[in-house]
C-alpha cells in the first residue's frame, strides 16, 4: 500500500497514532523539537507486525525537509499532518502536495483550515468535531464502541461488541440482508475475519460496520444486543406538542409511549408551563416498575414557526401532537397544512394520537414509491416494545397505472428476514387499490400504523401525501416519519 509514511508532529496526538501507522508502513516522524521526538520514542509498543520507526528533528513546513524525506519520486508515500498548529498544518499539506506525496491526512483545529487543506488534496480531520462526534455518539449509543465518519458524513464506521442476547449470533451473513450497511470485518479473540455471505458472528465478537450514519446505530445496536432501540436513533425524549393547552388524549398515548420505550423522559410542551422536573413511576406489564422523568417546557407565541426550537431544544426522539387538519385554502391551494410543516420542520417521528392509547397490533404501510427501511425498523421496534403482531400491509396500484417496485420486494424480504430474527413473524398482506382508502378501511381503533413521506409542503389530487392522508382517515394512531429526499 505504502513504502513509507512520514508523520509531522510528534506531540500528543501523533503519540496516540504511532502504533496504528507503524502497522500500515514505516514510519518517519518529524519535529523541531528533540524533546518531544524522545518522548515518543520512549513510548511502549507492541513488537508484533510493526514496521520500523524513525525519528529526525526537522521542520516539516520546510520543502528541503520534506523532499528529502519524501526520497526517490518512484514510491509511494503517505503524508501525515499533526504538528499541533493549523498554519503550519496547512504549509505542510501545501507542500506534500507539490511533492507528490499521497494520501495526505491533516489534523487541525479550525474547520476553515481544514477546507483550505482540502483544496490541496489533503483529508483534514477536526479536533473539536471529531471529538464532539464520538461524546455524542457515546451518550446516545450506550455500549457501542467509538466511531468514525466518513465520506464527509455520508458514512460511518462503527465498532461493537456481540452480546450472547444477540439474534444474529449464528446466521449467515448473508441472510441479514443488510441495506445501507456492511459488516467490514470481525475480531473474533486474536483473528482478523475477513467476512463472506457465510460468515456468521459469535458472541464476543467485535465487529466493524460499515454504512448510512443515520442507519448504521440502529442497526449495531440490534445485532449487539437484540434490543429495540426507539426512539434513541432520533433524540432520548417523548416530547408532547401542546399548543392549545393540556390534551387528556394526547397525554396519556405520550405517557404509554414514554413507558414501554426507551425515551428517557416525556416533556409537555404548552402555553404557561411552568412544573418542575420529577420522576414518575407505572407498573409495567411483566412486574416492577418504569422510572422515567416528566417535565414541561413553555411554549411562547401562538405560531408553530416559534415552537419549533422549543421542541427541538428537548432533544425529541419522538413529538406527539394531535392532528389538525387542513383548512379550506390549504386544500384549495393544495398544501399540507400545519400537520407537514411541524412534520418537515421535526425531522423526527411524530405520532398522531386516534382510537385508544392501547395498541393490540402494530401495522406497517407499504406502497410502491413510499416506503423506507427506516420505518419498517421502527415499527419492527414498536411490535416488540408493544409486545403486539406486527402486520405489513402493501397496497400495489392496479397494474395498468404502475409496475410493481421491485425496491419495494426487497423491503418486504428485508421485513421478514428481521422480524425472523427477533422471533416475530409478521402478517403481511398484500392487495390492490388506492393506498389510503385501503390502508384507512384495515385500521382499528387499537392499532398503531407507521407510515413513511417525503418532506414535502405540497398535498393535491397530483401529489397526495398519503401519510398525512392515513392520519386524517385512520381509525386509529399513526407514527409518521419524513425522510430526506
Amino acid at each position: 500500500m505504502f513504502d513509507r509514511i512520514v508523520l509531522v508532529g510528534a506531540g500528543r496526538t501523533s503519540g496516540t497514532i504511532v502504533e496504528r501507522l507503524a502497522r500500515i508502513a514505516p514510519l518517519t516522524i518529524v519535529d523541531v523539537s528533540a524533546t518531544a521526538l524522545d518522548g515518543l520514542s520512549a513510548m511502549p509498543v507492541a513488537a508484533d507486525g510493526v514496521h520500523p520507526i524513525v525519528t529526525r528533528v526537522g521542520d516539516g513546513t520546510s520543502r528541503l525537509v520534506l523532499e528529502d524525506l519524501r526520497g526517490d519520486p518512484l514510491t509511494s508515500v503517505g503524508l501525515v499532518v499533526a504538528p499541533g498548529n493549523d498554519r503550519a498544518a496547512l504549509e505542510s499539506c501545501r507542500l506534500g502536495a507539490e511533492l507528490a506525496y499521497k494520501p495526505i491526512v491533516a489534523v487541525v483545529h479550525d474547520r476553515e483550515v481544514a477546507a483550505r487543506c482540502e483544496k490541496h488534496g489533503a483529508s483534514a480531520l477536526v479536533r473539536a468535531e471529531v471529538v464532539g462526534q464520538l461524546v455524542a455518539q457515546s451518550l446516545q449509543q450506550g455500549g457501542l464502541g467509538t466511531t468514525s465518519a466518513i465520506g464527509s458524513g455520508r458514512g460511518e464506521i462503527l465498532e461493537f461488541s456481540v452480546l450472547p442476547s444477540s439474534p444474529a449470533i449464528g446466521v449467515p451473513l448473508a441472510k441479514l440482508r443488510a441495506d445501507g450497511w456492511r459488516v467490514a470485518a470481525i475480531y473474533r479473540t486474536s483473528e482478523l475475519v475477513l467476512p463472506t455471505g457465510s460468515t456468521t458472528l459469535e458472541a464476543g465478537d467485535r465487529v466493524l460496520l460499515v454504512g448510512d450514519p443515520k442507519q448504521l446505530p440502529h442497526v449495531a445496536e440490534s445485532l449487539r444486543v437484540g434490543l429495540p432501540t426507539f426512539p434513541l436513533l432520533h433524540g432520548p425524549n417523548v416530547v408532547v406538542y401542546l399548543p392549545t393547552g393540556l390534551d387528556a388524549a394526547v397525554e396519556n398515548e405520550a405517557e404509554v409511549l414514554t413507558m414501554r420505550t426507551r425515551a428517557a423522559s416525556r416533556v409537555r410542551a404548552y402555553p404557561g408551563a411552568n412544573g418542575p422536573r420529577r420522576v414518575i413511576e407505572t407498573p409495567l406489564p411483566g412486574g416492577g416498575t418504569a422510572r422515567k422523568h416528566l417535565e414541561d417546557a413553555a411554549l411562547e407565541g401562538a405560531l408553530l414557526e416559534k415552537h419549533i426550537p422549543t421542541l427541538l431544544a428537548k432533544q425529541p426522539g419522538v413529538v406527539v401532537a394531535r392532528s389538525v387538519g387542513r383548512t379550506p385554502a390549504d386544500v384549495l391551494l393544495g398544501r399540507g397544512g400545519r400537520d407537514a410543516l411541524l412534520c418537515n420542520a421535526l425531522g423526527v417521528p411524530v405520532l398522531f394520537p386516534k382510537g385508544e392509547a392501547r395498541h393490540e397490533r402494530v401495522v406497517f404501510c407499504v406502497t410502491d414509491g413510499a416506503a423506507e427501511i427506516s420505518a419498517a425498523e421502527t415499527a419492527l421496534d414498536l411490535a416488540r416494545m408493544f409486545d403486539a403482531p406486527l402486520f405489513v400491509l402493501r397496497v400495489k396500484l392496479p397494474a395498468y397505472l404502475q409496475a410493481a417496485a421491485a425496491a419495494t420486494d426487497k423491503l418486504m424480504e428485508t421485513i421478514a428476514q428481521r422480524a425472523r430474527l427477533h422471533g416475530l413473524q409478521p402478517v403481511v398482506q398484500v392487495v390492490e387499490g388506492n393506498p389510503i382508502g385501503e390502508w384507512a378501511n384495515a385500521s382499528t381503533t387499537t392499532d398503531l400504523a407507521v407510515v413513511s413521506r417525503r418532506a414535502s409542503v405540497r398535498d393535491s389530487f397530483s401529489t397526495p401525501d398519503l401519510a398525512l392522508r392515513l392520519v386524517r382517515k385512520s381509525r386509529g394512531s399513526v407514527l409518521v416519519l419524513t425522510v430526506d429526499d
